[in-house]
């Protein structure tokens, strides 16, 4: 088995041969990974008899990427000769590293003086730039790994310097940022000067020069709209719930081949449904109250083929299995008036084959008038398995890629998102995959939702640095999963010191407006990640420390359905097994322990809307949300973990947990 970065560049292409031996015989093998989107029909591998390996080369662009081998489209299985790296979900895949053809002449070296020029980049737009508030703005330069010492962002005519830091690093490039404050009524003039052992260089918009002579950027920074965000988040408590898999309300609606309740999903039977419905939710509305939750976020509730439902067939229409658009209408009802707020999993990236749309080019070919909603390759459009005719979200043929920037496509789509504000009521969405998609349709999107609910919310899910989509015009938050696994590293995994994860999460704070921290999506769980008490082996010293760290942080806590009573599971299929409602199997101590923490937020101001500190004194962690006169204050330590309120000079202990 064999993964080779190889032979001939292209500008920014390489061309890398990978091979292939698998333990059994195979009908087919491909390469997925983030160079392709994890499309398993866009790089299949070729057998060789002879050597009975399987092998295929492809021009890649450089960079460093997760991948997999995928075999017979089921079994997907590490290179063993390639480096392992685990993704921010904890999976554990192979690297590849493309690296530019002038790394092969010199290593980077720190005080060389030798400063590759060809890998500088950056992109005077909203890609490498935020606004974080009125008057200052963020900018990102990369640069080769090990190979500046310093770099300041210079203002011109000004000449003052700010100085930037360094944030990450991979084998092949190092970030770094920098704030700065600006006129927000006049143009900004900018360079980047670099500075390696007696060597100093300017960066501009024309390219690297000796100190002096290069163009700046220019940019209007007052032209990034700042976020307008809705007055409600940041009072909520989100409870995420995952519909065939809550509560079975009503048997009549399950149809054929639904399990018992209680059946567990495995990898071979992860399709498999258990009838949970908006009839179960309505029935447990009481519990959630009752507990406190004050926001019901839906996985996808539409019309679709697949338990999960992420690829929808249509988007009009409340899948039957799970009751109908009235009953929707009057679950957001109820739910209103117990105070509570709904919001809706809208998967607008991709479609099911059977949507009507795509159906019509499967029958009409070219002449359909639909052909360009979609990324079609070739006619006729064939679903299968390994396909090359249409463009899918991560190879799935049962969910076609939207184009967005179809005017006819986003059209229907942004009637879909008024229409349920209109008539359920719905306050707002949670967006699949928002990063796949166009901005140009977000910030379409975002007009259409608040002029049909201003104070509607905008999650969207981004993995990583999302800052591009909160500039006030787009998104009004992000499930922040690089927050999560920050937590994770520290609390749970010990892979990183307190010191460290305070400058982790001071460095996503400062990624993103700062209107924007208090409505940001806190999660610990989700339907894509292990349950905490997996992660946290069974550990409730472990597990406290995460959820009161998330109660107490800036930003929305997030409660994944059932890990309020000490629900397991591991990967997915794993993590979506069907809610627990024989409360003698809860585990009690995990359940006082949310509601206390539920309690607590929603009793106290300055877990809502207060300011945030966050320091190490000695070995402990300290956390301080303050509000006018009142602060609470957590503090973790090796032994304890302990909340303390402290208003108008008067202390009180709010709660004490010791390992």
């Amino acid at each position: 088995m064999l993964a080779l970065a190889a032979l001939v560049g292209l500008s920014s292409m390489r061309v890398v041969t990978f091979s292939f031996v698998p333990s059994s015989p195979a009908k087919t093998v491909a390469v997925v990974g983030q160079f392709n989107n994890w499309d398993r029909g866009k790089n299949p591998l070729h057998f060789n008899p002879s050597s009975h390996a399987w092998t295929a080369s492809f021009s890649i662009p450089i960079g460093v990427y997760q991948y997999l081998f995928v075999v017979d489209n089921s079994k997907w299985i590490r290179d063993p000769s390639a480096p392992i790296v685990a993704d921010a979900n904890g999976n554990l895949n192979s690297e590849l590293v493309v690296a530019p053809q002038e790394y092969d002449e010199k290593p980077g070296e720190l005080g060389d003086g030798i400063i590759t020029e060809s890998v500088l980049r950056h992109r005077a737009d909203r890609v490498d730039t935020c606004r974080r508030s009125e008057n200052q703005a963020r900018v990102t330069l990369r640069t080769r790994s090990h190979d500046i010492q310093n770099v300041e962002v210079i203002l011109e005519p000004s000449g003052k310097a700010f100085p930037a830091v360094q944030t990450d690093e991979d084998p092949l490039y190092a970030h770094w940022k920098a704030d700065f404050r600006f006129n927000p009524r006049a143009e900004t003039r900018y360079l980047f000067r670099l500075t390696d052992g007696k060597t100093v260089v300017d960066f501009g918009a024309n390219g690297a020069h000796p100190e002096g002579q290069a163009t700046p950027f220019v940019q209007n920074l007052g032209k990034y709209p700042l976020p307008n965000e809705p007055s409600w988040v940041k009072n909520a408590i989100i409870y995420q719930i995952f519909p065939d898999r809550f509560a079975n309300g009503d048997p009549s609606n399950d149809g054929p081949g639904v399990k018992p309740w209680g059946t567990l999903p495995t990898p071979s039977t992860w399709q498999i449904r258990l009838g949970g419905d908006l009839q179960g939710v309505l029935d447990h509305l009481s519990y959630l109250h009752k507990l406190g939750i004050n926001c019901l976020y839906f996985n996808p509730i539409f019309k679709s083929l697949s338990n999960h439902g992420y690829d929808t067939v249509d988007y009009l229409q409340v899948d039957p299995r799970f009751g109908t658009n009235h009953l929707l209408k009057k679950l957001v009802a109820r739910a209103h008036k117990l105070g509570m707020h709904v919001i809706l999993d809208g998967v607008f990236n991709h479609v099911a084959p059977e949507f009507f749309a795509f159906q019509d080019v499967i029958k009409r070919g070219e002449n359909s008038p639909y052909k360009d909603w979609f990324f079609i390759k070739k006619f006729p459009v064939k679903v299968k398995e390994g396909q090359q005719t249409y463009e899918t979200f991560a190879g799935v043929p049962t969910m076609a890629k939207v184009n967005q920037d179809n005017p006819a496509a986003s059209a229907y789509f942004l009637h879909v998102a008024e229409y349920w504000i209109h008539y359920a009521h719905i306050d707002g969405w949670r967006l699949d995959d928002a990063n796949e998609v166009s901005s140009n349709f977000w910030k379409r999107f975002r007009k259409v939702v608040k002029k049909a609910d201003p104070e509607a919310y905008i999650v969207g899910e981004e993995w990583g640095d999302a800052h591009q989509w909160l500039q006030g015009d787009e998104h009004d938050a992000v499930m922040d999963y690089r927050w999560r696994e920050a937590l994770l590293n520290y609390f749970v995994d010990n892979k990183t010191n307190s010191d460290a994860f305070v400058a982790k999460l001071k460095e996503i704070r400062d990624d993103y407006p700062k209107a924007c921290l208090l409505n940001e999506f806190n999660l610990i769980g989700s339907h894509d990640t292990p349950r905490i008490l997996t992660l946290c082996q069974g550990s409730f010293a472990k597990e406290s420390r995460c959820l009161v760290f998330q109660f107490l942080y800036p930003g929305v806590p997030t409660i994944y359905y059932g890990d309020e009573i000490g629900m397991e599971g591991g990967h997915d299929p794993d993590d979506r097994r069907p809610m627990i409602w024989d409360r003698s199997k809860w585990n009690m101590k995990i359940h006082s322990l949310y509601k206390e923490l539920i309690h607590l937020r929603n009793q106290e101001p300055a877990l809502r809307k207060g300011t945030m500190s966050l320091v190490v004194k000695g070995s402990d962690l300290i956390l301080t949300r303050s509000y006018g006169p009142e602060k609470i204050i957590g503090r973790f330590s090796t032994n304890e973990c302990v909340i303390t309120k402290s208003f108008h000079g008067k202390r009180e202990t709010l709660l004490r947990l010791s390992n």
